[in-house]
């Protein structure tokens, strides 16, 4: 299950295309229940996603932050953005940091 460039907000729940506010994801892939558990963007440029974006993207289709966004190019291939980062600084956050023993 899935969706092919649909638009996403965090105030529409089924927002049309070009309302301000929103979001477009190239594909999305959901689980049997209907959550959203990975997201496509396709670059044919120079451009990649930042951190940022990738973000925003989860939080506006109301993805788990842990979601992987996978960066589509033609010519770099697919990468999947930011999650080993976001878990890490979850984690860092929930616990004290210590130094060596």
């Amino acid at each position: 299950m899935g969706d092919i460039e649909r638009s996403f907000s965090l105030d529409t729940v089924d927002p049309y295309y070009g309302l301000a506010g929103t979001i477009r994801t190239d594909a999305t892939l959901r689980n049997v229940q209907g959550d959203i558990i990975a997201i496509y963007d396709v670059k044919t440029g120079a451009q990649t996603i930042s951190r940022a974006r990738a973000d925003e993207l989860r939080a506006k289709t109301r993805a788990a932050p842990d979601t992987p966004v996978f960066e589509l190019n033609v010519v770099r291939g697919i990468s999947r953005k930011q999650i080993v980062l976001s878990i890490l600084r979850s984690r860092s956050r929930a616990r004290p940091m210590t130094r060596g023993i």
